[in-house]
């Protein structure tokens, strides 16, 4: 955050916005320090630049409202994407009305392909719906702490020194020494070729996790299914090296 202000003393004429992510979901699950995005506010509010937040992981996983709701800030501008619709193909840029108006007064184009795509609408309209209806965060919250907690155990219990990082509806999983992930930097540290291999294993065994070690919690995950994630990952890291 130091490096990020003196950078912005020194060249804030020439920056026109910070982009970030709340949870660098792609690079170990890090979380936020405490304070980070509140200071990201204030520097964009005391230059005058926008703020960024790439919601397309975290909106809609972490809370109905996305990560700003989940940290408690608000950016100018934010990106919601695959979440939002259960799937289908959509995404939404949604800010605050002195930003948005540009689009409406056609200061800004705005076009897509899937601009006029009705069924991504009704997939997205029918998944918010059911999202305010069944709030399911604090069950896929816990149904991911209980998936996080015994891969850990697994591991630990057939010998492999695995890290588990993440909040929950998504975490990571990685081959390596340190407690934890800071930064991009520490996931450099992990052995992707064991990860591979523990990847390649699960996948035979009928559970899918993303190769990059990323595991995501769905609201329609059910308890049974998480053992048997666990009961399966147990097996694989037994037959491994």
């Amino acid at each position: 955050m130091e490096l990020l202000r003196r950078a912005l003393e020194e060249h804030h004429e020439d920056v026109a916005a910070i982009i970030t992510e709340a949870v660098m979901c792609n690079n170990g699950c890090n979380l936020p320090a405490p304070g980070f995005l509140q200071e990201i506010r204030a520097l964009c509010d005391q230059y005058g630049i926008a703020f960024i937040l790439d919601e397309v992981i975290t909106g809609f996983r972490l809370s109905l409202g996305g990560a700003q709701t989940f940290y408690n800030v608000r950016p100018d501008i934010s990106i919601f994407a695959k979440a939002m619709g259960s799937g289908y193909p959509i995404s939404a840029v949604v800010g605050r009305r002195e930003w948005m108006s540009l689009i409406a007064e056609s200061k800004v184009i705005h076009a897509g392909t899937m601009n006029a795509g009705q069924p991504s609408v009704a997939a997205a309209l029918a998944t918010i719906s059911i999202l305010e209806r069944e709030a399911p965060h604090a069950r896929m919250f816990a149904l991911g702490q209980r998936l996080m907690s015994g891969l850990r155990q697994a591991a630990a219990d057939t010998g492999h020194r695995m890290l588990v990082q993440g909040p929950g509806p998504m975490f990571i999983t990685a081959f390596t020494d340190r407690d934890v992930f800071c930064d991009y930097r520490d996931t450099l540290t992990a052995d992707r070729a064991k990860l591979g291999r523990f990847v390649a294993g699960m996948h035979d065994a009928g559970i899918r996790v993303i190769g990059r070690g990323l595991w995501y919690i769905s609201a329609v995950h059910t308890e049974a299914e998480i053992d048997q994630a666990i009961a399966t990952a147990r097996e694989v890291l037994a037959g491994m090296d």
